[in-house]
């Protein structure tokens, strides 16, 4: 984000970065959803492998998906 006065525009690094993570909570979405967030750590690391993530990748959106029902939310109605 870039500060413009007050208020804050986004950067095209910030849409760019949106392209990077959508695909992979999408991935990561129904993962979650099948272990009702307990995910095993030999999924997530095969998980990691599956989409040449860098190590623990898939564990910290598991976490965020955890955390934060709005994009568990997103995710859904990006499904149907």
């Amino acid at each position: 984000m870039i500060k413009r006065g007050r208020a804050y525009e986004h950067s095209d690094s910030c849409s760019h970065l949106h392209y990077l993570l959508v695909p992979l909570f999408a991935e990561a979405f129904p993962i979650w959803e099948r272990h009702k967030g307990a995910v095993p750590a030999e999924i997530l690391l095969e998980l990691d492998q599956a989409g040449d993530w860098p190590r623990g990748t898939a564990a910290a959106a598991m976490k965020r998906l955890s955390r934060s029902a709005q994009l568990r939310n997103q995710l859904r109605k990006r499904r149907r």
